[in-house]
């Protein structure tokens, strides 16, 4: 299997979540771990010492077979990244991101600066979205 740059890691999602300095944020991404533990029914994992993840697959994009989870997320200095397996691309995907609220999206991921931001009703259908696709 192909090396990738995005690997599980053994630290708690706990410990990370405990690091995290702004309180706002700690909370946000505190609930955001309860919403997809409960929504995908798998415990999180660690991916490269700051992704919080859930679920899993192996995916084959024609160079490699990689792992990679269901949905995600991190927080960095400025934003709340929120990573989902869900087609993006998809029409009624599309449709539920027009409609999310405030953020920016890439390209499977989700930015944003607090969780009252958005939508979460629309989150949630796209995390279940995320373990139907993957």
């Amino acid at each position: 299997m192909k090396d990738t740059k995005n690997k599980k890691n053994y630290r708690t999602s706990d410990s990370l979540l405990a690091d995290i300095e702004k309180k706002n944020r700690r909370d946000d991404c505190s609930e955001l771990a309860e919403l997809m533990q409960s929504i995908l029914n798998t415990e999180p994992q660690l991916w490269s010492n700051n992704i919080i993840s859930f679920g899993g697959y192996k995916s084959n994009n024609g160079k490699g077979i990689y792992d990679y989870f269901w949905a995600g997320f991190t927080s960095v200095k400025r934003s709340l990244v929120i990573y989902l397996a869900a087609d993006f691309e998809e029409k009624e995907n599309k449709n539920l991101l027009k409609n999310i609220g405030k953020c920016k999206i890439g390209v499977s991921s989700i930015y944003i600066n607090k969780l009252t931001d958005i939508d979460k009703s629309i989150l949630k259908t796209l995390i279940e979205r995320s373990k139907i696709t993957a």
